[in-house]
């Protein structure tokens, strides 16, 4: 029988014990092409060397990461990795010290275990929906990390004001509803000139799909989806593939740049919508004023 906390949260009465991988030095071969995104070429194999050695952590489980990436263990922590390396650069275009960082929908510490490998002096938060994933982070990536659950009722459990950097990888393309109430959350913990790095699929992006996108098949077996969808114009804010059940965290959400830029810029300054960065999603930059 579910519980009340399963209406607005996932796997409350989890306990299984993990398995993890090896930390990431084990699966690097510098020889092996598309291991390096576009963001990391710049950089040197001794660099890219450098980052995965630091990093000691143990990488997840295929499954305790959702999928992603599939047996591509490597290039799951990379992709993380360039979340960081952007995430560095636009902090210090927006002349931001990180002291502090959010990871908001931390899953299983896709990104925020690269700040507690490479950035020992930041001060570190990661929450998520999913129980499950906060025990992985509290469990691998600790002390480093202060790993919390929140629910789909926007509250985050953090001071007014304490956080230098929020981000938020592709959380809002879940988020159906609330999706303003979350952003005043994010406005209200973070500093006065502090910013959030959040990615969304827009309509622009989204007319892009194709079946080699993580979401395409979620979206294209939804029932509302027909063929001509990805060519229609949006007459609303967002577009939603919801399924229909009795838990949180069951959409595919499709927002409008104007909404970026009407309403939730009233709520925090978007600085900038980054188109396909680094690739699935837009990444909108925004700001406290």
């Amino acid at each position: 029988m579910q519980t009340w906390e399963s209406y607005i949260s996932l796997n409350n009465d989890d306990t299984s014990d993990f398995e993890v991988l090896p930390a990431p030095s084990h699966f690097y071969n510098p020889n092996q092409p598309n291991q390096v995104g576009e963001t990391l070429r710049p950089l040197s194999n001794e660099d890219i060397s450098e980052y995965a050695n630091r990093d000691r952590f143990p990488l997840p489980l295929t499954t305790d990461r959702e999928g992603y990436h599939g047996e591509r263990h490597f290039e799951y922590w990379l992709s993380g990795l360039t979340d960081l390396i952007n995430l560095q650069e636009i902090a210090h275009a927006a002349n931001v010290t990180l002291s502090s960082y959010l990871d908001f929908g931390c899953a299983s510490g896709r990104v925020v275990r690269h700040l507690a490998a490479q950035l020992p002096d930041v001060d570190l938060y990661a929450c998520d929906i999913n129980y499950a994933h906060v025990r992985w982070v509290s469990q691998f990536l600790g002390p480093r990390v202060t790993a919390f659950q929140n629910t789909s009722v926007p509250y985050l459990s953090l001071p007014d004001a304490s956080i230098d950097a929020i981000g938020a990888f592709s959380v809002f393309t879940h988020i159906e509803s609330f999706d303003t109430a979350w952003l005043m959350e994010m406005r209200r913990i973070l500093k006065p000139g502090g910013i959030a790095y959040v990615t969304i699929v827009s309509e622009e992006t989204f007319k892009m799909l194709d079946e080699t996108w993580p979401m395409y098949e979620a979206v294209t077996r939804h029932p509302a989806f027909e063929e001509d969808t990805l060519l229609k114009s949006f007459s609303d804010d967002k577009l939603v593939f919801r399924w229909h059940n009795d838990r949180s965290y069951a959409s595919n959400v499709i927002y409008t740049t104007a909404y970026i830029e009407t309403v939730w810029s009233s709520i925090l300054r978007v600085e900038e919508i980054r188109r396909r960065f680094p690739r699935y999603q837009d990444a909108v930059i925004m700001r406290k004023d």
